[in-house]
């Protein structure tokens, strides 16, 4: 038995891989103790971020909750491609928000969250670009002079839910929940802007 034991703890260590907690650009987890659970939140949900995630867990509220949280996200963004552009993006760290309130009122519980669910962006100066390149090796005619040697490139994306709820435990396995989330999405693209042939 002992050999067994061995031999399976063994297994488990050597076949360990390293792990990145993400679901694309959402966070894994709103506020401290739900982002520590590394998302494994849904089935224990019992305080105000659960709003985000599970709200029956508001159900289960036992005192008032306030919370307001700041936390950085810190993307791997790049970029090459065939003109000869390797960038990394590094200046980008978009700040995530959390407000949320809650209260219960006997079997019932009331709340309101303002979370930032994710968000990403990139800038990258001085590209080349296909008409520069072109330009360069003489391909490209451009007697007024008016294609740069290079270009911007820059993308934003945030993602903003407000999420009302009310909740009530109507037996010890049995949640009733009315809850809204308005999404506010805002989208920046700014690609190779100042390329043109006249």
């Amino acid at each position: 038995m002992n050999k067994y034991r061995a031999f399976s703890i063994l297994l488990v260590i050597i076949s360990c891989q390293k792990l990145y907690a993400t679901n694309g650009m959402n966070m894994i987890g709103y506020g401290t103790r739900l982002t520590a659970m590394g998302g494994a939140v849904e089935s224990v949900s019992n305080n105000n971020e659960s709003m985000m995630i599970n709200p029956a867990g508001l159900a289960n509220l036992t005192a008032p909750e306030y919370s307001i949280t700041v936390s950085l996200m810190d993307p791997d963004v790049s970029h090459s491609d065939n003109f000869g552009n390797s960038e990394n993006e590094s200046s980008q760290r978009p700040p995530i928000p959390l407000f949320s309130i809650s209260r219960p009122m006997g079997d019932w519980a009331t709340g309101i969250g303002i979370f930032m669910q994710g968000g990403t962006g990139a800038r990258y100066n001085d590209l080349l670009t296909p008409f520069s390149v072109r330009k360069a090796a003489g391909m490209l005619p451009d007697p007024m002079n008016n294609i740069p040697s290079s270009d911007s490139v820059k993308s934003r994306l945030m993602h903003l839910r407000i999420t009302p709820t009310i909740a009530r435990a109507v037996t010890d396995n049995f949640r009733l929940v009315a809850t809204v989330n308005k999404c506010l999405l805002s989208i920046l693209n700014m690609l190779i802007l100042n390329n043109s042939v006249p």
